[in-house]
């Protein structure tokens, strides 16, 4: 590599010192353009000198043309080259990374009269952090002392003082050695040439080491490569779950388990977990390292063979509770919930997302506590564990002004976001609020003005929450594992019938259920985190004894508690239920002249719910006691395969002690005619089988 060097020469002020002091002074060295393989070594301005004399001596410095061709191997002594004397140092500052360093090389010799020893010169190699490496030079042929700290002893022989030793050393391999693989993230900083010499006014140049640095080179690092094995696998190493998401390496996305060559470096890396996981930590093995073990997004820096693991968790479980507090004080009963969710919180393995629309205060009970901060908006909370029973204390995710939850829309923006965001193995919803049976869900009292004037009282019918169901379903391509009801009277046939194909498991109350007897969140969601591996059946089945256990703990004489019930049940089944009752209908249509006795008396002794309303029976309850009335042996039979069925959906049950007729799923069937809603027949069991048809020419 040919160079055109600009000469020049420094004077240097002749400095008498009275006393033993040092003097600093520093000037910029005139130099060559830069090259790669030399960092900064050639490059303008990049030299600076320090230099102190005693009694008289003095510093010098000489100039000349550089002559080597840019490789260590090739480096050779320039001819009158810079040099420094007495106490001297010439030094650059760098910023070279470790892993880019190779051999250093440079030219010395020592003083016409220099004492033997390794003393009169040193090359110190400085490093971020504090870190440094020091090279003492020996001149006297003897085996050099064992290195101790951070110098390093090296042995130049005993030459004629005017003969120039080169010496080379592998800069990398000595700083790795030195400092083990923790240096690997640190930059070398500077690199000092220091020659030592004595008092002598007379002969300056007999004394010290002369350092050549027009011969100074830094070599690129010799890129050491390996190989890293890239791997992934879930928490637990479940071999049908290894190997379940991705990593990119340096930017490239590589298929696992996968192996790559790469140099000593740090590279950047990400673990792409797939859907329904989510990312756990960092696993390595062999000699990689990486900067944050627990970031999905980090640096590894590879020293060696290796592998790079990634590990993937499920969050098994997304719980989605849609709560609407815009009416009857459902605010106040909203708020105890959430905060009972708070005991618990989310976990790493289960996700409590909870959607609240407010009140805006002018239904709150006289007894309310002071009305909280952000009435009549809508949050979306992410729960979070916390003591405090009176506050909400879980970040909101999102928050809009007044909405109206029961536009299946919103339904649907919320549940598709929770899906996007939390993804997860299994999903559940709970819709809060009043429940109506087939006649609806979701009662929003606060509507715009407009809205209002058609109906004070929005609620999400049966129709509107299937298309709210089935737009989730397209968009997400997930069907909702478990969807309850924290709501009165939901669990019926109708109810389960517009949910055929679009869910799997649903709880759900025949029975009214108290504001402040809603579900017992506490229980469900610490149940729940216990066992995370929960199945969707054992999941609605933990509702179902949860509710229990509360019932179980806080006795009361009142009515509603007396009778409350809940059940889960096989949304799947239910085709072959609607069927047998559809048999049983047709029958009895068939023949209700002579049946009409029978059906009177039993409607009249099942088990009915509402209370004051008392227009929904349970399916079992009647169908057993029509079996038992009857003496018609087909109506017999048809009865028994209503039960059969009835038993075979119901997954679990409970009911309170005044509840003994319940078995888990009601039917619409009102105690008079003057009690009949016509727009029973437009429902989707109606359209579909003759119970509807029973019912209007019972009641005609």
């Amino acid at each position: 590599m040919g160079k055109t060097v600009k000469l020049r020469t420094t004077a240097i002020l002749l400095i008498l010192f009275i006393s033993s002091m040092i003097f600093p002074m520093q000037t910029a060295m005139s130099s060559g353009s830069n090259a790669l393989q030399n960092p900064g070594f050639e490059s303008a301005t990049a030299w600076n000198v320090s230099y102190s004399s005693f009694l008289g001596s003095y510093a010098a410095v000489q100039d000349s043309a550089y002559s080597h061709n840019g490789t260590c191997s090739s480096l050779t002594l320039t001819s009158n080259p810079l040099q420094e004397f007495c106490s001297a140092s010439v030094y650059q500052t760098l910023n070279v990374p470790v892993l880019s360093v190779g051999t250093l090389s440079y030219w010395i010799r020592k003083g016409p009269s220099a004492p033997q020893g390794y003393y009169t010169g040193k090359v110190q190699v400085s490093l971020s952090g504090g870190y440094t490496l020091n090279y003492y030079h020996g001149f006297d042929g003897s085996a050099p002392p064992s290195d101790t700290g951070t110098v390093k002893y090296i042995n130049a022989g005993n030459p004629p003082s005017s003969n120039w030793t080169q010496i080379s050393r592998n800069l990398y391999s000595d700083l790795t050695t030195k400092f083990g693989s923790s240096v690997f993230s640190r930059n070398v900083t500077k690199i000092s040439f220091m020659s030592l010499g004595y008092r002598d006014a007379e002969d300056y140049s007999k004394h010290g080491q002369r350092i050549n640095w027009d011969d100074v080179f830094l070599e690129q690092g010799v890129q050491h490569t390996f190989t890293v094995t890239l791997t992934s696998c879930t928490r637990g190493e479940n071999p049908n779950q290894t190997n379940v998401g991705t990593i990119t390496f340096d930017g490239l996305n590589y298929s696992l388990p996968n192996s790559v060559e790469k140099n000593e470096y740090t590279y950047s890396v990400v673990a792409n977990p797939p859907e329904g996981y989510y990312f756990c930590r960092w696993e390595t093995t062999g000699s990689i390292s990486v900067s944050n073990t627990t970031s999905q997004s980090s640096t590894a820096t590879v020293n060696g063979n290796s592998t790079l693991k990634a590990i993937f968790v499920p969050r098994l479980w997304t719980i989605m509770v849609y709560m609407c507090g815009d009416r009857n004080w459902l605010d106040y009963g909203s708020r105890i919930s959430i905060n009972e969710m708070e005991t618990v919180g989310s976990t790493e393995d289960v996700s409590v997302l909870t959607f609240f629309d407010a009140s805006d205060g002018e239904d709150v009970p006289p007894w309310h506590p002071d009305w909280p901060s952000g009435c009549g908006f809508a949050n979306c909370y992410n729960i979070t564990k916390d003591n405090h029973t009176d506050k909400i204390f879980s970040p909101s995710l999102y928050s809009r002004e007044e909405t109206n939850a029961s536009d299946p829309v919103e339904l649907v923006n919320f549940v598709n976001w929770c899906i996007a965001n939390f993804t997860a193995v299994h999903y559940a919803l709970i819709l809060d609020d009043h429940g109506y049976g087939w006649k609806g869900i979701i009662s929003d009292g606060k509507l715009t003005a407009d809205q209002q004037k058609a109906n004070p009282i929005d609620t999400m019918s049966l129709a509107e929450l299937r298309w709210a169901l089935d737009s989730i379903k397209n968009d997400t391509g997930v069907t909702v594992d478990v969807l309850a009801f924290d709501a009165c009277r939901m669990a019926q046939v109708e109810v389960c019938y517009y949910l055929r194909d679009l869910v799997q498991i649903c709880a759900a109350s025949e029975e009214v259920i108290l504001w402040d007897a809603c579900f017992a969140y506490h229980y469900i969601l610490g149940n729940l985190t216990a066992n995370p591996e929960m199945s969707a059946q054992e999941l609605a089945d933990n509702i179902v004894v949860s509710f229990r256990d509360w019932y179980a703990e806080h006795p009361t004489p009142d009515t509603y508690d007396t009778n409350c019930t809940m059940s889960s049940m096989d949304v799947s089944k239910i085709a072959d239920l609607a069927h047998s009752i559809d048999c049983l209908a047709d029958h009895i249509l068939a023949n209700l002249s002579d049946l009409r006795s029978d059906v009177n008396y039993t409607r009249q002794s099942v088990h009915s719910f509402g209370l004051e309303n008392d227009d929904f029976v349970d399916l079992y309850h009647f169908a057993s006691l029509l079996e038992n009335q009857t003496s018609d042996g087909i109506l017999k039979t048809l009865c028994q395969a209503v039960r059969q069925n009835v038993s075979s959906l119901i997954l679990k049950e409970w009911h309170g002690v005044d509840a003994e007729g319940s078995y888990g799923i009601s039917i619409y069937f009102p105690r008079q005619s003057s009690e009949y809603d016509e727009d029973y027949m437009n429902i989707s069991m109606s359209e579909d089988f003759l119970w509807d048809d029973f019912l209007t020419e019972y009641f005609s």
